[in-house]
């Protein structure tokens, strides 16, 4: 695995992650918890003056916990992240309980990240879900939360502890969004029913997963697995979706990308071989994978970064 080198320019860029946990988390011991650090450690992330006593180490831990990502890639607002965001808060403001299935590369990580880094000060919690039993399940729940527990604490426990968080905070409407849930193992995904039940018309919960969660959930509910009926029942039965980037979203992700010329955006437009579909009774042609539209035109930008190499060569003096 490659080392993350640690500049001084990273030094304010994690910091200003670990103040947006700080806002949603309340406190450093809690933001410590979360990145698997001591409250003091946190604490001297928090003052400029302190940066140098934090080792490389530890900023190379905290940045990897909280998703630290030294990319110069530009994120645009499109018609599916637009989607996203007015789903998210629908669930937040009105503790709905919602489920988003979309193909994979459709933003849905990216707009998760970004309304939960956006409204750190409002209760929203992103936790991206991977296969996982039922106790790693509600441990990396826990840590997401900063709620403290050990390696011999009963599961059940531990999900008491994430309800009385949760609890705590119902005034202020929390949102937990569950990426890639999907993954979860069944007896995982069954957690969900308890924290329903204990925190109905208190909590917004959206389960994001790419089309695999829909057939998973209809399979389990068709075949009467435990479980599967409540939670279905419990979002509604509906399975949301977005469309997908259009021209206009495309050429502004290039143009914020340094690609500016409109030649190139129409060859690009057409290489990622838009669909025709129907969306809210429109019809719409879009490109579904915005993961390749990021690698044609980071290709695109090694082309204009050769090009302008080669200029420069040329009007050097012989």
């Amino acid at each position: 695995m490659r080392t993350l080198k640690i500049e001084h320019i990273m030094y304010a860029e994690i910091s200003q992650l670990v103040e947006v946990e700080y806002n949603r988390l309340g406190s450093n011991r809690k933001v410590g918890i979360k990145c698997g650090v001591s409250e003091a450690t946190i604490s001297l992330i928090r003052r400029k003056s302190k940066w140098p006593d934090v080792s490389d180490d530890i900023w190379r831990k905290v940045g990897a916990r909280l998703d630290y990502r030294p990319d110069s890639w530009r994120i645009v607002e499109t018609r599916n992240t637009r989607t996203l965001h007015q789903y998210f808060e629908d669930a937040k403001t009105k503790s709905w309980w919602m489920m988003v299935s979309s193909p994979a590369g459709s933003s849905k990580t990216t707009a998760a990240k970004t309304y939960a880094f956006l409204n750190s000060h409002r209760s929203v919690f992103y936790l991206e879900c991977d296969e996982w039993s039922r106790g790693h399940f509600l441990r990396k729940f826990a840590q997401s939360m900063g709620i403290s527990y050990n390696n011999t604490d009963k599961i059940y426990d531990i999900l008491d502890r994430i309800i009385e968080q949760l609890q705590v905070r119902a005034e202020h409407r929390p949102l937990v969004i569950l990426d890639q849930a999907d993954k979860l193992y069944e007896q995982a995904f069954r957690q969900l029913i308890p924290l329903f039940n204990g925190l109905e018309d208190k909590l917004g919960l959206v389960i994001m997963g790419v089309g695999h969660i829909q057939k998973k959930i209809m399979s389990g509910v068709a075949y009467q697995k435990c479980g599967y009926d409540e939670i279905e029942s419990r979002c509604g039965r509906k399975y949301l979706s977005v469309p997908g980037a259009t021209m206009k979203d495309v050429k502004n992700i290039l143009t914020a990308n340094g690609i500016m010329d409109k030649a190139t955006h129409g060859r690009i437009w057409k290489e990622l071989e838009p669909t025709r579909v129907m969306y809210n009774k429109q019809e719409l042609n879009v490109v579904t994978d915005m993961r390749r539209l990021k690698r044609v035109a980071q290709r695109e930008q090694l082309r204009l970064k050769d090009r302008k190499e080669e200029r420069e060569l040329e009007m050097q003096p012989v």
